[in-house]
């Protein structure tokens, strides 16, 4: 849960899901094994030891690595001893004075295919200790995962209590309410929109060429956070975008914004690179308070609106306006 890790393509928008559906299988139970407190892990009466992680790790990264190198050991061992049985016969021919280029050919095939199979050996053995070092990385790299996905999930509790202003009549007057109350009370579920101020604004202006009941009807609404930006300090409305006015849009107020979205932005970048500071982040808040995913970029808002909603949008006719 949390993770910002990309999970494909979407109409050109990046799309990071908070919980990924884990598929069924061989290949779920072998990542699984790998984490001590997984399910795979503890299921069963014998739990597999760190050794056999880390070699199980190790085949999934170097796929027949084992396999290759007991092939190249029992092949080179072969030519090897027929090598040296060729030697014995070698030396009775010239013992003997029989001709003895054929022998010599044998001899050369054999120890030249032992050669072959020890330089093959070497080289996949060689490997073993930069194998070592990416398992021990990735097993690294997995622990960090799950304590970044719990401290999301830990703060998607603080977010209840982060306030926003929203509109609350036609002549533009607003009212502060925390986010937890405009969830249990207006069944309000809310988009956390996280970037710079291009991407803010950009993000505002996109939300603007889809009908504008799509988020009424919907009940949703934007939250823009814009990186450096101080909620304590109220804006006064003057000099606010026509983007900003539009009725779906509360704006962050308060104190507590800085830091919870320092922190989501530092979790991001821990998984997905600097880039994302750039890119700005998405925040999908139903409002039984569930975070149902964080993405990168873009956001498709119909098609948000409508998994918040719980609306299947291909059972929708298709309008080109949204």
């Amino acid at each position: 849960k949390g993770s910002y890790k990309s999970t494909g393509q979407n109409n050109g928008v990046r799309t990071h899901r908070t919980k990924l559906h884990k598929y069924e299988g061989p290949g779920e139970d072998i990542a699984e094994a790998f984490d001590l407190d997984s399910e795979v892990s503890k299921r069963g009466k014998a739990s597999l030891d760190s050794e056999v992680r880390s070699k199980l790790l190790a085949e999934t990264i170097a796929p027949w690595r084992t396999l290759r190198m007991f092939f190249a050991a029992s092949a080179g061992s072969g030519a090897f001893v027929g090598g040296m049985l060729t030697v014995g016969s070698l030396a009775a021919a010239v013992g003997s004075g029989a001709d003895a280029n054929e022998i010599y050919k044998n001899l050369a095939i054999d120890f030249g295919a032992a050669a072959t199979c020890a330089v093959f050996f070497k080289l996949d053995f060689d490997k073993g200790s930069e194998l070592q070092g990416k398992v021990e990385a990735k097993m690294k790299r997995k622990k960090e995962m799950k304590l970044i996905s719990a401290a999301m999930k830990e703060r998607e509790k603080d977010l209840k209590n982060l306030q926003v202003s929203i509109q609350v009549s036609n002549d533009g007057q607003k009212k502060e309410a925390p986010i937890g109350v405009l969830q249990s009370g207006a069944n309000q579920h809310m988009v956390l929109v996280i970037g710079t101020q291009d991407y803010t604004r950009d993000s505002l202006f996109s939300a603007q060429l889809v009908k504008r009941d799509v988020f009424a009807k919907g009940n949703t609404l934007i939250v823009p956070y814009t990186l450096g930006s101080d909620p304590t300090k109220p804006s006064g409305g003057f000099g606010e975008r026509a983007e900003e006015k539009e009725a779906y849009v509360a704006a962050p107020v308060g104190e507590g914004w800085e830091n919870y979205t320092q922190a989501e932005i530092n979790d991001a970048v821990l998984q997905g690179g600097e880039d994302i500071k750039k890119d700005g982040i998405a925040i999908v808040l139903s409002n039984d308070g569930t975070v149902l995913r964080r993405g990168v970029g873009m956001i498709p808002w119909k098609m948000t609106v409508d998994e918040l909603n719980g609306v299947d949008p291909s059972l929708e006719p298709v309008d080109i306006l949204d």
